[in-house]
């Protein structure tokens, strides 16, 4: 006698696909809400998920997001009828009137549509929430605003697929070819948010290499409406260190049938310098055999310049704009570790400024800090380019010496520094002396950590300042 199997409970697999979406970026759906807002003509937008108990919010415009039992939401009903829902007027509706949201939050007017995910495990279809327009005061839809609802949502389906599966990212563009007449107008607003969005679509046909792009591909190539290149010259426009970062990628997916997910450097037609992401995944027919692959491609140039300056300035000491302490130590960490795996050379230069407080006692701090920047530029000579240079704190500095050449002369090289470290400088035309003390130690068995070699560099500066003269043993100098 056999045995069947239990069936799936639909709210495990709903709840198994808000799991995923819950980590999952805002961006593309805040997107979509401030879309919607503006097309439909709405005070109020809104991406909400239903769980078996709650729903919350993914994205919201106009109103704060939510986070509440499902059944005191308009959009539960949505996902429990799986089909569009519109109320002209809530309070004259007996299943929404002494809804929290209608009484207390004020709410009219609710159009909502519902959005639907595949569960990864069973690959049944779920609806899972809605998307969702409102106003404060009664009022009706017309087809056409129905319509773009529909297409937007059909746009938040595709995003919710992304990033559940990291693949389907070009289902409208496929469902396009099949319903091109019905779709006329969802195609028309798909356009639209990729270039709020700066993001294309893709589709690369195997084994002949036939290449589909939406038009948001061509605009971030900076290329004519109808232009189609074949591979090798879209390859073309990658730099040669990101071109072999995308082929490795796309032969790996292709190779296990699987996703995607890379980020490069990018050069337009025009000869713009921008950076990149492409996300996607194999397709493959009933055989398992990969005959495309499909993905999204968008132009991430502003987040990764505000990465880097976020970086940088996490890195960067505002005053001087040479390294800081952080940037010191992780610096120095990774030399000391390349040094003692016998790779290369590392050895250290502390510097202290001499009477620094009595120029800030004296002459203010703004000219203080005149100094420190002028010893900062001082440390980035030429003759100190494969060094890195930091401040310290207050009106400490460190040298890394990085290379064996820089190493075996370092008596030299710090003899040279604390020489250049001791000619005047300028503040408000005033001529301020500037004088320092250094000290130098190297990798050693006996100075393989970090906190060690700062320890020897620094026996070697006190050793200085208290003779006043070179001192080699601990490699110590002083001007």
């Amino acid at each position: 006698m056999s045995e069947s199997l239990a069936p799936v409970d639909p709210h495990d697999a709903v709840d198994r696909v808000l799991t995923l979406l819950r980590a999952a970026p805002d961006s593309q759906f805040e997107q979509l809400v401030l879309i919607a807002r503006e097309l439909i003509g709405t005070p109020i937008a809104a991406i909400n998920m239903i769980g078996s108990e709650r729903l919350w919010s993914k994205a919201t415009i106009g109103i704060d997001r939510l986070e509440m039992p499902c059944t005191e939401s308009l959009c539960h009903q949505v996902v429990l009828d799986d089909r569009p829902l519109t109320v002209d007027d809530c309070t004259l509706d007996d299943r929404f009137a002494d809804l929290g949201l209608v009484t207390e939050g004020g709410l009219r007017f609710y159009a909502g549509v519902p959005l639907h995910a595949v569960d990864p495990q069973t690959g049944e279809r779920h609806a899972i929430g809605a998307m969702c327009v409102g106003d404060l005061r009664p009022r009706s839809l017309d087809p056409v605003k129905q319509d773009a609802l529909r297409a937007l949502a059909d746009l938040a389906e595709t995003v919710i697929a992304t990033q559940v599966s990291v693949g389907t990212a070009v289902e409208l563009a496929t469902v396009a070819n099949d319903h091109a007449r019905e779709l006329a107008r969802q195609e028309r607003l798909f356009r639209h948010a990729e270039r709020m969005a700066m993001i294309g679509s893709w589709r690369l046909g195997l084994p002949d290499n036939d290449i589909h792009w939406s038009e948001g591909i061509r605009r971030i190539h900076e290329l004519p409406a109808d232009a189609l290149l074949p591979l090798d010259e879209a390859m073309q426009f990658y730099p040669p260190h990101a071109r072999e970062v995308v082929g490795a990628s796309l032969a790996d997916a292709i190779g296990r049938g699987g996703p995607f997910d890379f980020e490069t450097d990018f050069v337009t037609a025009t000869g713009r310098h921008r950076r990149v992401r492409s996300i996607g995944e194999a397709e493959c027919d009933a055989t398992g055999a990969v005959v495309a692959l499909t993905g999204v491609f968008q132009d991430v140039t502003d987040r990764h310049l505000l990465e880097q300056q976020l970086r940088r300035s996490a890195s960067t000491d505002p005053l001087t704009g040479i390294a800081n302490r952080a940037a010191f130590d992780a610096e120095l960490a990774r030399d000391i570790a390349f040094a003692v795996d016998g790779g290369g050379a590392c050895g250290l230069i502390v510097i202290d400024l001499d009477h620094f407080k009595t120029i800030n006692d004296t002459h203010g701090h703004l000219a203080g800090d005149d100094v420190l920047r002028a010893v900062a530029q001082r440390l980035c000579a030429p003759y100190l380019d494969n060094a890195f240079a930091a401040r310290m704190g207050g009106d400490e500095f460190a040298v890394i010496l990085r290379t064996h050449g820089d190493c075996n002369r370092a008596d030299a090289l710090a003899t040279r520094l604390a020489a250049d470290l001791s000619r005047p400088t300028d503040s408000d035309g005033r001529t301020l002396p500037v004088s320092a003390t250094l000290g130098y130690a190297a990798v050693t068995p006996e100075t393989a950590t970090v906190r060690d070699l700062l320890h020897a560099a620094d026996a070697a500066l006190y050793v200085a300042k208290r003779a006043r003269t070179p001192v080699t043993a601990g490699r110590g100098v002083s001007r």
